[in-house]
């Protein structure tokens, strides 16, 4: 299958902006098959706990990870096409204390799970992802940090267009809104 490597968080915040793409996975090994055809590069295998926060504007989610945890609040559209998202990560080094205060000031929305297997093609992150109580995906996250907005979506829509997942309805939603709303394929 895939070799288990170690995922280093960022040790500083970030602001960045994504293009972005989530469908379903129907082929994992033909995805998998495909990627390796392209050159894209398997980076590392991932386990992930995501606890969403209730908040009045975007989302807020602390991410757990076995050697590390980052805050990440994002602003998102739930569009089922490519669409833009701005987010800020800034690394979380006692986990378990700000997850407390978030859970006692804001309330927490809900939990998403998932084992995470990520690529990187160019500026593109390629997530192929096992969301517990959801099923199986693809997420595309094209960087636009220093790449305009056509460059980065000509980028994308190639890879959307060799990943064979044009016809494939796109999901709009995030993971917790998905298992909140009770999402079935």
């Amino acid at each position: 299958m895939t070799l288990k490597v170690n995922f280093e968080c960022s040790k500083r915040e970030k602001v960045v902006k994504n293009l972005e793409l989530k469908v379903p996975l129907n082929d994992y090994e033909g995805c998998i098959n495909e990627l390796e055809k392209m050159s894209a590069r398997f980076e590392c295998e991932l386990d992930q706990t995501d606890t969403y926060f209730r908040v009045s504007s975007g989302r807020l989610k602390l991410r757990q990870m076995a050697d590390c945890s980052e805050l990440i609040g994002y602003h998102r559209a739930n569009d089922q096409s490519s669409r833009l998202s701005n987010y800020q990560i800034m690394p979380v080094s006692n986990p378990s204390i700000l997850k407390q205060i978030l859970k006692e000031t804001l309330g927490v929305r809900g939990l998403v799970v998932k084992k995470r297997y990520l690529w990187l093609l160019d500026n593109t992150r390629i997530h192929l992802d096992f969301v517990k109580d959801l099923g199986q995906f693809i997420e595309l996250e094209t960087v636009m940090q220093h790449h305009s907005i056509q460059t980065a979506t000509n980028e994308h829509n190639q890879i959307k267009r060799r990943l064979k997942i044009c016809s494939i309805t796109p999901v709009g939603e995030s993971y917790i809104d998905l298992l909140i709303d009770g999402f079935s394929r």
